[in-house]
């Protein structure tokens, strides 16, 4: 027994760090296929995205600007969004939209790949595509309601 208590958790914790990543390392020549590492080269890159991916946590309250390209209009925009691994949902309003000026429900993903999501209404169809870049939302979005179909560009701060 060491003088703090302990018998050698150091060591062990060592060898059970050892075999960890020798059970994630790539198989040497005349190794024992049970030892040999199973992840291929994609599924290896997909669990390191993913991880990236959850390490990037877009939940919070975000403000910006959208600007539609014809007719020419702008105006700030709000939303909340609630990240559960790359499963998005919140809301979001576009003041000074014919389209989105209260509150819609939105639903989408966040992944390495950027971030998708679509308001609903019941005379509503949207669909804004983006990408996380520090502590900003930007890209781009088309929406559809009885006032008429627009597409445009958004970008959101936290």
């Amino acid at each position: 027994m060491h003088a703090n208590g302990t018998r050698g958790g150091f060591l062990v914790t060592a060898a059970v760090t050892a075999l960890m990543l020798a059970a994630c390392t790539p198989a040497q020549s005349g190794a024992p296929a049970s030892v040999a590492g199973s992840a291929s080269a994609a599924e290896t890159a997909s669990v390191a995205a993913s991880v990236a991916a959850a390490a990037a946590d877009v939940s919070g309250s975000w403000s910006g600007t959208w600007q539609q390209d014809a007719p020419a209009a702008s105006g700030t925009l709000s939303m909340t969004l609630v990240q559960d691994g790359s499963t998005l949902s919140g809301t979001i309003v576009l003041d000074g939209s014919a389209c989105m000026s209260a509150a819609s429900p939105l639903s989408g993903l966040f992944t390495e790949h950027g971030i998708t999501f679509s308001p609903t209404g019941a005379d509503l169809k949207a669909d804004f595509t983006g990408i996380l870049q520090g502590s900003t939302l930007s890209g781009n979005m088309g929406v559809q309601c009885s006032a008429g179909d627009v597409t445009g560009t958004w970008t959101a701060n936290r």
